[in-house]
């Protein structure tokens, strides 16, 4: 037996079994130093080849059991929450994975995770990379875990300036900031993703929570960059839970009340809220293509684009989107007819649909950290049932809308437009 099939065995065995344990690491509150929160983090069986999380999860990535695993070590976390009977106020982080979120829940793990929905506090962290690599399933995952009343944090941030231009998107709770990972950029770096962490956590109220705090110094560090939360070995390793945590004054705030926005077009959406003005193919073209220079000017930045047809993909718009798309975090396009050999590369691609309502759309919309634009159009109609080269159409800078707005158009991008995420209990 090769190494592979053994982790694979053994994986499976801890699995069926549900031979995980668990181990809390205080969060608290920087200005009091209060417990407020534990972190979650699971092990496999002590001295077995698998102990680690890092090997664990390797292993139940090559026996495809990966889902399984996840929802194996949330149920045993909040298990052990629950059976310690803490303050309702103290908060639980725990970990899933996007993917994690959209398959079932294993039948002997709902009735845990169904008393967890309806008595704890949690917050589920999700990683940064899920972010850059498939943000749509991040967003319905978000949804998904906010229905009830749960948090979301996005974890590990500090790697990858990108990640930071997605966060409006995600609207995370909470934004676990790495500081080994902050500290590995260089001062020039630090300062650029503390201004954009900083910046999203004013606009959103969320909070910024500091992971890996070891010293004074990294104490001092982490609330220059405007975390108000800390982890790390400076305030606890991770153990079990205590018997008794007071109950904390200023227990982690969840941002509620999220635009619900599955199923719609970016221009349903701003033109319930603007008034449309009517022009043709001409104009938009120069209204969209000033938006479009503007990327260029705006790191890190965000596009997405959508053009009705692929024809409309040509010329010195194929050019600038060639651009965009190299120097961009993310660029999403579509239109009907559209491929990945006609569009530029590093750009995510998505073919409508001849009857698809996107069709008859023109969108570009932009979001950086300090500029947010869209220009949303529809096909104008002059009662005779047929789309003519006139269109209806709204220009917004307005941060919200604009961001409400390219959220919607994310979930088409990668063919989901209707995503319907829900519990899967």
């Amino acid at each position: 037996m090769t190494a592979f099939d053994g982790a694979t065995s053994l994986v499976g065995r801890i699995i069926d079994r549900r031979e995980l344990r668990t181990v809390f690491q205080p969060l608290v509150y920087l200005p009091s130093l209060e417990v407020v929160g534990f972190e979650a983090l699971s092990r496999g069986p002590e001295g077995s080849g698998l102990e680690s999380p890092m090997a664990l999860m390797a292993a139940a990535v090559q026996a495809d059991r990966l889902e399984e695993l996840d929802w194996a070590c949330a149920a045993n976390a909040v298990q052990a929450v629950s059976t310690a009977r803490l303050s309702p106020s103290l908060t639980v982080f725990i970990n899933l994975e996007p993917s994690t979120l959209a398959a079932p829940c294993p039948p002997d793990l709902v009735g845990v995770m169904t008393r967890a929905r309806e008595n704890l506090r949690v917050v589920v962290e999700m990683g940064e990379r899920s972010l850059l690599d498939d943000p749509s399933s991040l967003l319905d995952g978000s949804a998904a875990v906010r229905q009830d009343g749960w948090g979301v944090a996005i974890d590990r941030v500090g790697g990858d300036l990108s990640a930071l231009a997605l966060l409006p998107f995600i609207t995370p709770d909470v934004v676990k900031v790495s500081l080994p990972l902050l500290k590995a950029r260089g001062t020039s770096g630090w300062a650029e993703t503390a201004n954009v962490a900083r910046e999203y956590a004013e606009r959103s109220g969320a909070v910024i929570l500091a992971s890996g705090v070891e010293s004074d110094e990294d104490a001092w560090l982490a609330r220059a960059f405007g975390a108000t939360y800390g982890q790390g070995w400076r305030y606890g390793h991770p153990g079990p839970l205590p018997a008794e945590v007071k109950n904390p004054w200023q227990p982690f705030p969840l941002i509620q009340g999220l635009d619900e926005i599955r199923g719609t077009t970016p221009f349903a959406l701003v033109a319930g809220q603007r008034e449309a003005e009517t022009g043709d193919r001409h104009l938009l073209r120069h209204l969209s293509g000033f938006l479009e220079d503007q990327a260029l000017k705006e790191p890190p930045v965000v596009v997405l684009s959508c053009f009705g047809h692929a024809r409309y993909l040509s010329g010195t718009t194929l050019e600038r989107y060639r651009r965009i798309a190299a120097s961009a975090v993310f660029t999403g396009l579509l239109a009907e007819g559209l491929t990945p050999e006609i569009a530029p590369a590093g750009a995510r691609v998505i073919s409508l649909r001849s009857l698809d309502p996107l069709c008859l759309e023109w969108d570009v919309i932009v979001v950086s950290p300090h500029f947010t634009a869209a220009l949303v159009a529809r096909q104008h109609e002059d009662g005779s049932g047929e789309p003519h080269e006139h269109f209806d159409y709204v220009v917004t800078y307005e941060r919200s809308l604009v961001v409400t707005a390219a959220r919607a158009l994310l979930h088409w991008v990668t063919g989901n437009e209707v995503p319907g995420t829900v519990w899967p209990w």
